[in-house]
């Protein structure tokens, strides 16, 4: 995400890693769509974020994602697509 353009963004994964990292983006003025397997954080929904279901929902409302994966099982459940992180991007 470029400095100083706004940018239309997926986040996925808003753990101990993620939601700062989200808020930030937020704060910077990116419109910001979001999925976490424990659900979006209320505080990101109120500072303008906008939920998600699934990560695909994610990937399809916007132009650059991000997942922030790092613990078992998240990184293999996500390489087994069975979270569609990988089959609802444009270039599959």
């Amino acid at each position: 995400m470029t400095p100083g353009t706004m940018t239309k963004g997926g986040f996925v994964g808003l753990g101990i890693m993620g939601r700062p990292m989200a808020e930030n983006l937020i704060r910077a003025g990116h419109e910001l769509y979001l999925a976490s397997r424990s659900g979006v954080p209320e505080n990101l929904v109120e500072m303008g974020g906008k939920a998600c279901g699934t990560p695909r929902e994610v990937a399809l409302a916007a132009e650059i994602q991000e997942v922030a994966a790092t613990l078992p099982p998240s990184p293999r459940h996500c390489r087994r697509r069975s979270c569609g992180c990988r089959s609802w991007s444009a270039s599959g």
